[in-house]
């Protein structure tokens, strides 16, 4: 067995390429901000997004090669975790940006419930971190 050896390693090796393309992407608008106008939004956190979830499509693959354990389920479910709060508070900082609705106070508040009904309801943290992505996804 090894890396790259079944089709689904490679669904992951190309979401985590998308999703470290936008990570640069954003790193560029981030630091070139002075030169842009009208692009004055908090990119470093959408940056943080897109690194992190190539980081779990990384930690996917190395799952799948290595064997899924604890470990690995714990490590996926954390970096999605923090992964979303990143893009949420990118999201709000934007609302705040452009106030055209009330979304930028609470929506921190849909990543909390998406947990807490994840621990709740399910007793696995395989079932924990998919509910989680499909929720927040």
């Amino acid at each position: 067995m090894s890396l790259l050896s079944y089709p689904f390693d490679f669904f992951h090796l190309f979401a985590g390429s998308g999703f470290f393309f936008l990570a640069i992407s954003c790193l560029v608008i981030y630091f070139r901000k002075r030169h842009l106008r009208g692009l004055d939004l908090p990119w470093v956190y959408l940056s943080f997004f897109g690194f992190s979830q190539a980081a779990q499509e990384g930690l996917s693959m190395v799952a799948d090669f290595a064997g899924e354990t604890r470990f690995w389920m714990l490590a996926r479910f954390v970096l999605s975790a923090l992964s979303f709060l990143s893009l949420f508070e990118f999201f709000r900082r934007f609302r705040k940006r452009f106030p055209r609705g009330r979304y930028a106070g609470w929506i921190h508040l849909l990543l909390v419930v998406a947990v807490v009904a994840g621990c709740l309801v399910s007793s696995s943290w395989q079932e924990r971190w998919i509910q989680l992505t499909f929720f927040m996804g």
